[in-house]
């Protein structure tokens, strides 16, 4: 099986489809058709729901802006990408491990899960 990437459009439409479900439910639990979210025959309860942690790098501000964006599970690097934007354009691009983690350790010092525990660095 081809593993193809699905086309912004193609995303769109799934998220609106799911949206227009919840908008429903949500209006059939207002006015009473249903008790509780569950008793709806289109209701998905989720099968996971898990917290990311994302370290931000700012390289720069002032137009354009660029930067990294390090994703992490359970203090553990799981991804990261480099992001650029400027008025009305925004970009990124995902990192290999090896970049990642080249990055981790440039900026954070090789030690993340001291920078994970704090709000915020200046």
């Amino acid at each position: 099986m081809k593993n193809e990437k699905m086309t912004r459009p193609d995303l769109y439409k799934k998220l609106q489809a799911e949206l227009k479900t919840i908008y429903q439910i949500e209006k059939d639990l207002n006015n009473g058709k249903i008790e509780e979210k569950e008793d709806h025959e289109d209701n998905r309860d989720p099968l996971e729901i898990t917290l990311y942690k994302e370290v931000k790098i700012g390289l720069s501000w002032v137009g354009p802006a660029d930067g990294y964006k390090l994703k992490y599970y359970k203090n553990e690097l799981q991804s990261a990408v480099y992001y650029w934007q400027d008025w009305g354009t925004y970009g990124e691009i995902e990192l290999s491990d090896k970049e990642a983690s080249t990055i981790e350790s440039y900026y954070l010092y090789g030690d993340p899960p001291i920078i994970l525990n704090q709000e915020q660095i200046n």
